[in-house]
């Protein structure tokens, strides 16, 4: 991704819509973003991650506070970013949300992404997802690739293990293995509580069971249960037996109460039985009275059907009559219609003939008004042709020059080389002289060194006489006091241990002074350390003058090369650069002219190419337009040969009315004539339909009379069954009373059958029966059932308590299941949690561990540009060993230093090493996550302030491997207020700050 354009309208501390035309930087690769602190040269980058993502590249700034306050109302706020992409331009604009002054409703925030082909994709959640599918990472990645904030890198070098792995954390986002220890640490306490919480149930229920033997113990009560349930199943039984008993003979006394009853039901029935042979005579009667009905129903409806027939028969009488008189004037009239049908004809021909003409005459008025129109056309396109041919003299007299041009890119491009080749010799010469002003500082360096180190070794040298003379009297005395303790073993006459003498005329006295032989040693020791002290001093006084030795010859090999014939000195350097900047900046400006002037004959060539394509349409169009002209004269000949003039005596006017008139009569009689018909057809149909009626109800009313006769004759045939129709029609009004009459009668014959049956029945069955008194058996039964609900009550209490025993037993083993369960679970976590919180043999978390593997592989990136950097002197090392007492370890980094050999901390650094260091760390990370997000294309990269703590030749330093990257097609700006780097970057934008407001200026 290569910024081309970035518009600011009243965003962040930009009021007015300012545009930053990127694409003046990429051909010098680097910028300078300068201006005072607190300006808004960050807001630059922080509107083009808002463009991208919606967000902003801090923490503190939040999106619905971006509009500047200064902003006019009548100017919105909005951001917008033209970028390419796999060679294809992109243009993105957003929005925030924000508010107006004296507004209270807000503008809401849109997103609006322009693709290569014309389409847009709107709504801010669409936007941000296309954006993260274009660039291949999120905002988070954009910003590590293409943000270094110096800050952040120099407080991961100079941090502790622990505050280090907090900036890792939020640099490479590692919360998610945090939150899994902390999980763990929930489970493993989750399942701590549940194992506890089982283990002190099953302590409960032992406790309350208060049996041991559980097996012994459920054996037991079952077979006490089971002795009991036997006595009480054969008390049931018994009790059973006797209930039977009593059941027989209270069914005994009931059967024979109930056989007396019954005899009297019978008697009092049979005293009814002339009543109801009367209610069954009456029965009889109302069944011929509902026959005799059903014939009066149907005489009736269809006597009532004739004279409604007679009816219609005399109204449609009355209608035909009425309606004859009309059909006949209906009649006349339609037969009166031929003359008028004739009339009709004339008029429609007339009607033809009038319309013909009358497109005639349209068609010789658009003929000769597209003749008129041909021949202006004609006019026009004849002044068009002339015009055009002057047009393409121009242009071909145009393509001549620009093809002169042209024909001198060959000398142009040898002068390109040759400035590009100086540029080049310059730059080594640049580096030669650094590298000379480095070592000359070095010279000075070991010369004061040197002196230093002869001091040092003129006072370690005193010190070791010293300490040797200290340690020859010390030794003295050691001596002396041995050869003392043995002189006061010496008897006379008995032979010296040392010289056999047997006299000892002036035994050696024991020295005052206490020296043992621990002393003594530690003397020779002291002695030792001092001369090794001092070798040591003396080889460094050699390595410094042999390295002095070879820098000398390093210093006039490099100064013969630079051509350098007076004395090497600091005013030497600074004058060679002063010299090599000026001829830099001569270069760079001839440079960037023949660029200049060659991308322009590079132009001229596609633009000479697609000249040449237009002459051959120049061409085109000449004789397209030439074709044009003489088609033109045809067409107005042949409608000047096609013309009538005979038509041009009408007026399309009058002729137009004769037509309507006609028109008008047409319609007129044609609406007469079909009003006639219809009437003449519509009374000619009523006055038939009406005459069919009445044939057809004559027919009918002769096959209903005869009906009505039948009927007539077969109800007066059946009243004779009846003293007179009074008595059928008294009868009539009771026939509903049947079902019920008869449904008596019929329930009086099944109950007298039936109570004679059930005595008949009863009469077999308590044969040689007599009625018992149960009062005795009932009295004994009451006594046993007693018992046996004693029994009962002692064997459910037995039962419950031996269910409650069971279910506590049954639980307690399941318990000592789930413990067995539980504890191997509870193990597993608590094995994942201590592997994952650190509490393992490397004594390194999961975290940790991920975020030391990203922090070496980060360290590969930076250590090739910390190589360039220090020239190859330091490389960065992540230290594996925790020091003693540390509960963590993996974060710990070091240096090391190739001239010394020695591995050292990262503190012990300069802050001008530091710097590189966290430049290194930075640029490496931004390569590292580029890399690891795979196929992105982002070759855009700001590195925010940090300059300040480099020297000169750092800086030099810092700013080619900056300008390397530039040459991986990268465009850099640099975030700085850093004065050298102004000198150093030709191409700057300039942010100002202007009565409370940003300006931004590009040079």
């Amino acid at each position: 991704m290569m910024p081309i354009s970035l518009t600011l309208s009243a965003f962040g501390p930009y009021p007015d819509t300012i545009t930053i035309d990127f694409e003046s930087f990429q051909e010098d690769g680097l910028f300078l973003i300068t201006g005072p602190t607190g300006s808004g040269k960050t807001m630059i980058f922080d509107a083009m991650i808002f463009a991208l993502y919606g967000k902003t590249s801090g923490q503190i700034r939040q999106t619905d506070s971006l509009r500047c306050d200064h902003a006019l109302n009548e100017i919105p706020t909005f951001v917008e970013f033209s970028f390419s992409l796999h060679q294809q331009n992109y243009t993105i604009k957003r929005n925030p949300k924000y508010y107006l002054e004296g507004k209270k409703t807000p503008k809401q925030p849109s997103a609006l992404l322009i693709l290569p082909d014309g389409k847009m994709v709107e709504g801010i959640k669409e936007v941000n997802q296309k954006m993260i599918s274009l660039l291949g990472v999120d905002d988070q990645q954009f910003k590590q690739i293409c943000m270094i904030a110096q800050g952040e890198f120099t407080k991961l070098i100079m941090a502790s293990s622990d505050e280090r792995e907090k900036v890792l954390r939020e640099l490479f986002h590692s919360e998610t293995y945090q939150k899994l220890e902390e999980k763990l640490k929930v489970h493993l306490k989750t399942y701590q509580d549940k194992y506890d919480l089982l283990l002190n149930k099953r302590k409960d229920l032992m406790q309350e069971l208060q049996v041991e033997d559980h097996q012994e113990y459920l054996s037991k009560q079952t077979k006490l249960i089971a002795s009991q349930q036997k006595e009480y199943d054969d008390l049931k039984k018994d009790l059973d037996q006797k209930k039977q008993q009593l059941q027989l003979y209270r069914l005994q006394n009931q059967r024979l109460i109930q056989l007396k009853d019954l005899k009297q039901q019978f008697q009092d029935l049979k005293k009814q039985e002339n009543d109801y042979q009367k209610l069954n005579k009456t029965v009889d009667t109302l069944k011929k009275a509902q026959e005799t009905n059903y014939l009066y129903i149907s005489y009736i409806k269809q006597q009532k059907k004739l004279q409604t027939l007679k009816l219609n028969q005399e109204d449609f009488l009355k209608q035909l009559k009425k309606l004859e008189k009309d059909y006949q004037e209906k009649k006349v009239q339609a037969n009166s219609l031929d003359y008028k049908q004739q009339t009709k004809e004339k008029l429609q021909n007339q009607i033809q003939e009038t319309k013909q003409l009358i497109n005639q005459i349209y068609q010789y008025q658009n003929d000769y008004q597209n003749l008129q129109t041909l021949k202006q056309q004609y006019r026009m396109l004849d002044e068009e042709h002339k015009l055009f041919l002057k047009k393409k003299e121009k242009f071909e007299n145009g393509l001549q020059r620009d093809q002169e041009r042209i024909q001198s890119e060959q000398q142009v491009q040898s002068k390109y080389e040759l400035i590009k080749q100086q540029y080049v010799r310059l730059n080594e010469q640049k580096v030669k002289v650094h590298q000379l002003s480095d070592y000359y500082d070095q010279i000075l360096k070991l010369n004061e060194n040197k002196s230093d180190l002869q001091e040092e070794y003129t006072v370690v040298e005193k010190q070791v006489d010293h300490e040797k003379m200290q340690y020859n009297q010390m030794e003295k005395l050691y001596f002396r006091k041995q050869a003392g303790i043995f002189a006061l073993q010496l008897k006379e006459d008995q032979p010296c241990p040392i010289c056999g003498s047997l006299h000892h005329p002036h035994p050696a006295q024991i020295e005052k002074e206490d020296i043992t032989k621990e002393k003594l040693d530690q003397q020779a020791k002291k002695v030792k350390q001092q001369e090794h002290r001092l070798q040591d001093i003396l080889q460094k006084i050699l390595l410094s003058n042999q390295k002095k030795e070879m820098l000398v010859k390093q210093t006039k090999q490099l100064s013969s090369e630079l051509n350098i014939q007076e004395e090497i000195s600091k005013e030497i350097f600074i004058k060679e650069l002063d010299h090599l900047s000026k001829d830099e900046k001569r270069m760079k400006k001839e440079h960037l002219e023949l660029q200049d002037e060659l991308k322009y004959i590079q132009k001229l060539k596609k633009s000479v190419a697609l000249s040449l394509k237009d002459m051959s349409t120049y061409e085109s169009k000449e004789l397209k337009q030439a074709q044009s002209l003489e088609n033109i004269q045809v067409q107005i000949h042949q409608l000047s040969g096609k013309l009538d003039d005979s038509l041009r005596q009408y007026e399309i006017g009058e002729v137009n009315k004769n037509y309507q008139q006609v028109q008008k009569e047409y319609r007129q009689l044609s609406l007469e004539i079909e009003t006639i018909q219809q009437d003449y057809e519509k009374v000619k149909n009523k006055y038939l339909e009406i005459k069919t009626k009445i044939s057809s109800l004559n027919q009918q009313i002769i096959q209903e009379q005869e009906i009505y006769d039948e009927l007539d004759n077969k109800y007066h045939t059946a009243l004779d069954a009846f003293i007179n129709e009074e008595e059928f029609l008294n009868l009539k009004t009771q026939i509903n009373q049947i079902s019920i009459l008869e449904k008596k009668y019929q329930d009086y014959l099944i109950s007298l059958k039936s109570l004679n049956e059930q005595i008949i029945s009863l009469e077999n069955e308590v044969k040689d029966s007599t009625y018992v008194d149960l009062s005795s058996l009932s009295e004994t039964i009451k006594e046993v059932n007693q018992q046996l609900r004693e029994k009962n009550d002692d064997l459910e209490k037995l039962k419950i308590d031996y269910s409650l025993k069971e279910k506590m037993i049954k639980d307690i083993q399941k318990i000592n299941q789930q413990l067995e369960k539980d504890e191997d679970t509870y193990q597993r976590y608590l094995d994942l949690y201590n592997l994952a919180s650190g509490k393992n043999n490397a004594r390194v978390s999961i975290e940790r561990y991920v975020l030391a593997t990203y922090f070496e592989n980060m360290l590969i990136y930076a250590n090739v540009i910390m190589k360039q950097l220090s020239q190859g002197r330091y490389q960065l090392l992540r230290k594996d060993d925790a020091g003693k007492g540390r509960s963590q370890q993996g974060l710990e980094l070091d240096v090391f230093d190739q001239e010394s050999g020695n591995i050292r901390s990262i503190k012990t650094l300069s802050g001008g090493e530091s710097f590189k260091a966290a430049l290194s760390l930075a640029l490496g990370l931004s390569r590292m996550v580029q890399d690891y997000a795979g196929g992105i294309e982002l070759n855009t990269l700001f590195i925010d302030e940090g300059f300040g703590s480099l020297d000169s030749q750092s800086l030099d330093q810092a700013m080619n491997c900056l300008m390397e990257l530039h040459h991986e097609n990268k465009l850099i700006g640099i975030i700085s207020h850093v004065s050298d780097l102004k000198d150093r970057i030709e191409r700057q934008l300039v942010v100002e700050r202007k009565q409370k407001q940003s300006v931004i200026q590009m040079i």
